[in-house]
């Protein structure tokens, strides 16, 4: 194309579809890399009705009675047949959640930390 508006308005459109060739491969390898992973449960009362994990809480703390005084006594009912989910050691129960299909049930804090020093946590 010899004419300036001609030579702009094909450069314009060349610019276009490079932009948008990059943002639509982008977002493809986004949306095909990213995992999400759904989580069984999504409250206490989920996991008081399932049936495929076990429930562990630091033995002698407050979601222990809570497990005994609470509408969740099926939980306590439940894991009561093992007496290590009331453990008091806390490694103890980290270390099985990353072997068994385990539920911690601890202080936030306390597992954000371990979740931040380990992150498959």
């Amino acid at each position: 194309p010899r004419q300036p508006a001609v030579r702009v308005m094909l450069a314009s459109w060349w610019i276009y579809c490079i932009t948008l060739g990059a943002v639509y491969s982008g977002n493809l390898i986004a949306f095909t890399t990213v995992n999400i992973e759904r989580l069984p449960f999504e409250n206490l009362d989920d996991v008081a009705h399932q049936n495929g994990y076990t429930i562990g809480a630091l033995g002698g703390s407050v979601y222990e009675t809570w497990f005994k005084v609470s509408d969740c006594r099926r939980i306590f009912a439940y894991n009561s047949t093992d007496p290590s989910v009331l453990s008091a050691d806390h490694s103890f129960h980290l270390r099985r959640v990353l072997k068994d299909k385990y539920i911690y049930l601890g202080d936030r804090t306390t597992l954000e930390d371990a979740a931040r020093k380990d992150c498959r946590l």
